[in-house]
Order: structure tokens, then C-alpha cells, then sequence
């Protein structure tokens, strides 16, 4: 259902989540730090986001942990 949407559709942040399967905990830290920003507000005054922009902090999100589990990841091997 994630892929079905618009990359330009503006979606409230519960939307989001559960979109993505995340936890609001783990959006609101995204948008204290800067890393999504809403760019209209709904007719109820609650912010909405580019859903674009969401899948692109989501999927940085993902790949900096991936690399940070496995620091040495693609390292040459240290062989006396």
C-alpha cells in the first residue's frame, strides 16, 4: 500500500505512520530534528507532509542503520 501513493500526496503524520509501520515517537523525532519539515496544514490545522519526503527520511533512516551495525562493512580484512 506503501508504494500506491503519490510521491506529492500531503499526508497527516499518523498516516504516515502507519504507512510505514513506525512508531509516532519515531516521527515526531524526525520532525524536532529538522529531518521533515510540514509543508501545509489541514483543514484541521494539523500538519501534513510530502509523503516523498517521508519515504526519504524513512529509507536514510533505515540505510544509516544498516551501516552503523556493520561499521567496517566493505573494510579490507587485516591478514598478518
Amino acid at each position: 500500500m506503501a508504494g500506491s501513493l503519490d510521491m506529492d500526496a500531503l499526508v497527516p503524520a499518523w498516516f504516515a505512520c502507519r504507512l510505514l509501520g513506525i512508531p509516532k515517537q519515531t516521527f515526531r523525532s524526525w520532525v524536532s530534528s529538522g529531518k521533515l519539515t510540514p509543508v501545509a496544514d489541514a483543514d484541521d490545522g494539523h500538519p501534513l507532509y510530502r509523503y516523498g519526503d517521508v519515504l526519504e527520511v524513512e529509507r536514510a533512516t533505515r540505510q544509516s542503520r544498516k551501516s552503523s551495525r556493520n561499521p567496517h562493512r566493505g573494510a579490507e580484512p587485516n591478514h598478518p
